[in-house]
């Protein structure tokens, strides 16, 4: 169903559909999909995560991301996409917590690799990209929405009183942002407030976020997609290779860092992520997850 889904949007383009076809074929199912907006914005496609029940990022999923990443840029009559979930309340877990315990190295290696892949893919797209936070957006989730030139994020599930929450939470678990994760991070809401949430690794609700920077807009629920389409209408109206290459003034440069320390990077990271104190806090993670289920 995803190969017929990609022949569709994409014909005559099967070289992108096809290595998605394969990749969704060898993990069994789509874990994303990319879908037409429809008549509002011809030129614009939904990338739609759809791993209930939370989305999260596994080495699977992050190659489909990126595929559909690709997809999309290379498809000559797609000029926008809006990153957005198909798991109620829930934008993205954020990275797979099994992927980093008590891992295989060389899988573990891989999977730094693709989440490597997608921030950069996402970052450097020709397409204007906007992320519908419809739901939670924690760690790797708020990575994904902030490497968008957008953020639209819900309040809260209608009738709730518990708000949805964003953030780059890492510390929460033991580990560390890299350091491409924490520019990104400063390039939206500065260096000062940047400093302490990451330290702390706070999670904040959306009006918060607006207010420093994290995020662009917070909106009831049911106005996430229409704000986000109507940006989009912006970010249309004007010549997509100037849009593109203003946007790269300010992302290449963070882009180009991670390029040249990116098999360093991911030593740092397989190296760490191994060292017992991380394994200890990841087990410790996993257990109290596990509790809250019961």
């Amino acid at each position: 169903e995803g190969f017929k889904t990609m022949a569709r949007l994409f014909p005559g383009r099967m070289g992108a559909a096809a290595k998605f076809a394969r990749t969704a074929m060898r993990n069994g199912s789509a874990l994303a999909e990319l879908e037409p907006l429809g008549e509002v914005a011809k030129a614009a496609r939904v990338l739609r995560m759809c791993k209930p029940p939370v989305n999260s990022l596994t080495l699977e999923m992050l190659e489909q991301l990126s595929d559909l990443i690709t997809a999309a840029d290379s498809d000559p009559d797609c000029r926008a996409v809006i990153l957005a979930s198909g798991c109620p309340g829930i934008f993205t877990a954020g990275l797979d917590i099994e992927e980093m315990h008590h891992p295989d190295p060389d899988r573990l290696w891989e999977f730094w690799t693709a989440v490597q892949e997608v921030w950069i893919r996402l970052s450097s797209s020709r397409v204007a990209t906007v992320a519908a936070i419809e739901g939670h957006s924690p760690a790797g989730g708020c990575l994904l929405s902030i490497s968008c030139d957008w953020r639209v994020m819900s309040t809260g599930q209608p009738g709730s009183r518990k708000p949805f929450l964003i953030g780059l939470n890492e510390t929460k678990l033991g580990i560390v942002a890299p350091f491409w994760f924490a520019e990104t991070f400063v390039s939206l809401v500065g260096l000062r407030q940047a400093d302490y949430m990451l330290q702390t690794g706070a999670l904040i609700n959306a009006e918060h976020a607006a207010r420093v920077g994290l995020i662009d807009e917070a909106c009831a629920h049911e106005e996430v997609m229409d704000r986000a389409v109507a940006r989009l209408t912006e970010f249309l109206s004007v010549s997509d290779a100037a849009r593109h290459a203003s946007k790269m003034l300010t992302r290449k440069p963070m882009i180009d860092r991670l390029l040249a320390h990116r098999e360093e990077d991911s030593r740092w990271f397989t190296k760490f992520i191994l060292t017992a104190p991380v394994q200890a806090s990841l087990t410790e993670y996993l257990q109290a997850l596990k509790k809250r289920k019961m």
